[in-house]
């Protein structure tokens, strides 16, 4: 039960946001994956980053994959654009130079943070 304390497994609830976005414009595909992210993350994270590895993986591709469906889908809005790139650039920063590799530590919980973020900007980007 400890491990569910840990930020890096309970900030998989970031990923609602995105999802309930995704059933109130009935993006079902969408919101579907964005439930099998929270799942098996939270598996993941909860093993301690040892079981469900390939579904985290693939499920994470998958969301990327969609999200840039859903900026191209949606017009390449240069709103959405900017705002996608920043927040990128500042999750790669969290996950790259300060997370150090960490997959189980607070900066991991703060990609998920971001990366749910810029999930949620693209919806809104196709949405919208």
């Amino acid at each position: 039960m400890k491990s569910l304390f840990r930020f890096a497994v309970w900030s998989n609830i970031f990923y609602l946001a995105p999802l309930l976005a995704a059933v109130s414009f009935d993006l079902w595909g969408i919101a579907a994956l964005l439930a099998a992210l929270v799942v098996f993350s939270t598996a993941f994270h909860y093993s301690h980053e040892v079981s469900y590895v390939l579904a985290d993986k693939l499920i994470a591709f998958a969301v990327i994959f969609a999200d840039v469906a859903m900026l191209a889908l949606g017009g390449f809005s240069v709103f959405y654009i900017a705002l996608v790139g920043a927040f990128l650039a500042l999750s790669l920063y969290v996950r790259y130079v300060q997370e150090k590799g960490n997959r189980k530590g607070f900066y991991h919980g703060v990609w998920h943070l971001c990366a749910a973020f810029v999930t949620l900007l693209c919806i809104l980007s196709y949405a919208t």
